[in-house]
C-alpha cells in the first residue's frame, strides 16, 4: 500500500460537511491531506492549507510550527490506523477489504 493510498484512506469526505464536527487541528489536517492528494506536498504551502481549512495563517501556526509538523501529524495518524488494521488482522484472516 502506498502513502498516497493511505492518505486517501484517512482524508475527510468533504471539509464543508465535517467542519462543524471537527476541531481546528483536525480541519487543518483534513485540508492538508486534501491538498497534498491534489497537488503534492511540494506545491502546497501553509497559506494554502490555512485557506482550505477556512482559518487564518496565524491560527494554523498556533497549532503547527510548519508544514513538516503537519506532515508528521498526518503520518502519526496513518501509523495509528495501520496498527488498528494489524490488530484486527490478528483475530481475522487478512484480506484486501480489511484495509478499506
Amino acid at each position: 500500500m502506498t502513502i498516497k493510498m493511505l492518505l486517501y484512506r484517512i482524508r475527510a469526505i468533504t471539509l464543508i460537511d465535517l467542519e462543524g464536527f471537527m476541531n481546528t487541528k483536525e480541519r487543518i489536517l483534513a485540508a492538508a491531506i486534501h491538498l497534498f492528494n491534489q497537488q503534492g506536498t511540494a506545491q502546497v504551502s501553509t497559506n494554502h492549507i490555512a485557506r482550505e481549512a477556512g482559518i487564518s495563517p496565524g491560527n494554523l501556526y498556533y497549532h503547527y510550527k510548519n508544514k513538516a509538523e503537519i506532515i508528521h501529524s498526518i503520518l502519526e495518524q496513518m501509523y495509528v490506523r495501520w496498527d488498528e488494521v494489524w490488530y484486527f488482522a490478528e483475530d481475522q484472516p487478512l484480506t484486501l477489504e480489511s484495509f478499506f
